[in-house]
């Protein structure tokens, strides 16, 4: 079974309990212009599938946004190697682009199961000129991780095959998490 994902030939994974850590950090403001001003915040977004989703050919996470923008998305993961991706919502399009190589970690395995929990990220780089709505001109450099669990099928030798194809939902999980510290944003100037 193929998989699309973010990652240039790889699985991006990442992990839920982080995102506590994630979630601290102040927005900060200034004026730029007498009709908007700039506001700079951490953004963290994170979503997850379990059981029979985790083995969809295309996954898509209900992302949750904290932090600078509060709101709720659709996030389908593209294609292998494409170095980019669009986080749609309601306020616009935020476009990332990959600006390093995805790093692969296996954090556990059971060997006699062979439930394997991996974990892949990559730092990422916000394109303010291809994102819109709220996001037209934005910037900010951040990370992105996805934490994958699932059964792994056993090699001839009983040995796991950790970059296996997923088969079994039993137990399968994964996790999608973002970050963008700071993000930097253009809103409507307030009047008074």
């Amino acid at each position: 079974m193929k998989r699309l994902t973010f990652s240039p030939g790889l699985a991006v994974l990442g992990m839920a309990a982080a995102t506590a850590v994630f979630l601290s950090g102040p927005a900060q403001a200034s004026v730029t212009t007498s009709h908007t001003r700039t506001i700079s915040g951490n953004e963290y977004m994170v979503g997850a599938v379990y059981g029979e989703t985790v083995l969809a050919e295309i996954l898509t996470f209900h992302l949750q946004w904290l932090g600078l923008v509060n709101q709720n998305s659709e996030f389908t993961l593209p294609a292998p190697g494409s170095g980019s991706a669009t986080l749609p919502s309601a306020q616009g399009d935020l476009e990332v682009a990959l600006s390093s190589d995805f790093t692969l970690k296996v954090l556990s395995i059971n060997s006699s199961t062979c439930y394997v929990v991996t974990q892949a990220s990559g730092n990422i780089s916000v394109d303010g000129t291809d994102s819109t709505g709220l996001f037209n001109g934005a910037s900010g450099n951040g990370s992105v991780a996805e934490t994958l669990g699932a059964l792994r099928p056993k090699n001839d030798d009983g040995t796991c095959d950790i970059f296996g194809n997923l088969t079994n939902p039993s137990g399968a999980f994964d996790v999608l998490t973002i970050k963008i510290t700071p993000l930097t944003i253009a809103v409507p100037q307030d009047h008074n």
